[in-house]
């Protein structure tokens, strides 16, 4: 029935029968197995009845940081640091100034004195000590500085003399100033002229009192003055003509008489016959 064809298909089936061990095993056939696992995951699952699936990839995650790590330190100054001394509201500065000069004498009077300057005043003469200690003399340059001591028999002879000759000298000039008496409240404000002949003139603006408190302030050759000696102290005594009209003067004195140093300060006492003092202060105003 089965044929030659048959007949081995038969013995066939027979053989794998006997190989499997048991009748069981004809049941189902089995499915196949599931793929190995990569080197990096787990092995493959086992297959199904019928048909098994692979197995996954196995996967390992490191967990890092969200992003790159980064640190920056930022601290810097609000500007450039700047150290910068000043005064008041300036660069600082350091000016040399005179000081205030005396006021004004009022609208249509004499001005005030200037004050007192970084510089000299160009002709101006100050006392200076020679190397034998006798007294020299610095004028002032066109330059506003003081020359040299110039001490070779400047005013020569005794101290007296020297002292004597300085006196003459240094009163010459233009002097503003006050004048002050045992009358009167109200200072009178002077300016005298002493020229290096004996000449005087001496005004008061607008001649609103007058400077000797006797005579008159006009102008005449006849007002004249002497210096004539010089005390232990260095100050001077000289006589001065007051005027009062023509050929009429009258002989005073003036005693105390002080000049400063630098030759700039002028001050004297003026008497009429035993009346007096008058007292002068004077600043130089030129020579």
């Amino acid at each position: 029935m089965f044929g030659a064809k048959g007949t081995f298909l038969a013995v066939a089936t027979l053989f794998v029968l006997a190989a499997c061990g048991s009748a069981a095993g004809l049941n189902a056939a089995p499915g196949e197995g599931g793929a190995g696992g990569s080197d990096a995951g787990a092995s493959g699952s086992g297959g199904g009845t019928t048909n098994g699936s692979a197995g996954d990839w196995g996967t390992t995650t490191v967990q890092g940081t969200g992003g790159w790590s980064s640190t920056t330190t930022t601290e810097g100054t609000g500007g450039w640091t700047s150290s910068t001394t000043t005064s008041g509201g300036g660069w600082d500065q350091t000016v040399t100034v005179g000081t205030g000069g005396y006021g004004g004498w009022g609208s249509g009077g004499y001005g005030g004195f200037g004050g007192s300057a970084s510089f000299c005043i160009p002709g101006q003469s100050i006392g200076c000590t020679c190397a034998t200690g006798q007294l020299g003399a610095q004028v002032c340059q066109p330059n506003r500085t003081y020359g040299p001591c110039v001490c070779a028999a400047v005013d020569g002879g005794s101290w007296e003399q020297q002292q004597l000759a300085r006196l003459r000298r240094g009163i010459v000039g233009t002097w503003l100033g006050v004048q002050t008496n045992p009358w009167s409240d109200v200072p009178c404000s002077t300016k005298i002229q002493f020229e290096a002949n004996g000449h005087y003139s001496a005004h008061s603006p607008k001649e609103s009192c007058t400077v000797f408190y006797y005579g008159s302030n006009d102008d005449s050759p006849e007002k004249r003055y002497s210096i004539d000696d010089v005390l232990a102290n260095g100050e001077g005594h000289a006589e001065i003509e007051i005027w009062f009209s023509p050929g009429l003067t009258n002989r005073g004195e003036l005693r105390r008489l002080f000049l400063s140093e630098d030759e700039n300060e002028l001050r004297f006492e003026a008497w009429k016959t035993g009346y007096g003092p008058l007292v002068f202060t004077l600043k130089r105003v030129s020579r």
